[in-house]
């Protein structure tokens, strides 16, 4: 998925029952989630943050960011045709702990450590359907959505720590998915490295790398023609 951009809103709900509005991006180490891997994202409308009450600390108080993107994703893995999607993002967390939007699905951060993410996923993958513009694959048997349970850690590294005067920040990610079932029963590890790197007050540039790797059955559910396939689309039947 390539993000195109994103507004994000992010609220402080304490416990005192006090509000706090904020639209402050300075927490860069999470801003790699709101637009996902393996693209390069530019996010806007950032502001100072501004708080009703300064005497609580981080453990008092349950935030609230939610935001809005916009997007490009292929018709289906492998395709050369894509189609521009909105995609929702929201992020709760409290005392380290977050619940989070993750493409798809919500993934949730169990670790509570400052810099370091890991936790469980659950996922939605929509499949292949007929609808696609390639009008040869369009007569392949269509791959049903499925349901991807898995796990993933993920790390962030300011590079002033290591002595740089840089105020960018290196994140890695590892992630794992098993399909539950419909469209695919394989599995599939993905791992990027990205760069958060603030441009402006108002304007943080997000670029990252990332690979795939696929399982056998997770490849012949996309890429095997089967001989039904071959009958309908005219291509030679094939393994993945």
């Amino acid at each position: 998925i390539m993000c195109l951009g994103a507004i994000c809103a992010e609220r402080d709900l304490h416990w005192s029952r006090q509000i706090v509005v904020s639209e402050s991006m300075s927490n860069l180490s999470r801003a790699l989630h709101v637009c996902g891997l393996a693209a390069t994202c530019l996010l806007a409308f950032a502001a100072p943050s501004a708080a009703a009450d300064d005497n609580l600390s981080a453990e008092d108080k349950l935030k609230l960011r939610m935001g809005l993107g916009v997007g490009t994703a292929p018709d289906y893995i492998g395709s050369d045709d894509y189609t521009v999607i909105p995609f929702p993002n929201f992020e709760l967390s409290y005392a380290g702990y977050a619940l989070r939007s993750s493409r798809l699905g919500v993934e949730a951060d169990l670790v509570g450590i400052t810099g370091l993410d890991a936790g469980p996923i659950i996922r939605y993958d929509r499949g292949r359907s007929s609808s696609v513009d390639d009008s040869v694959v369009a007569l392949l048997p269509e791959v049903d959505g499925s349901v991807e349970l898995g796990g993933f850690v993920g790390a962030g590294l300011p590079l002033s720590v290591i002595g740089l005067d840089n105020s960018s920040i290196i994140t890695g990610r590892v992630e794992y998915l098993q399909g539950l079932g419909g469209g695919h029963e394989g599995a599939t590890i993905g791992a990027s490295v990205g760069l958060v790197s603030p441009v402006t007050d108002s304007l943080t540039l997000i670029s990252s790398l990332s690979t795939t790797y696929m399982s056998g059955s997770y490849a012949d559910s996309y890429f095997d023609v089967s001989a039904a396939g071959s009958a309908a689309s005219g291509r030679s039947s094939s393994p993945a």
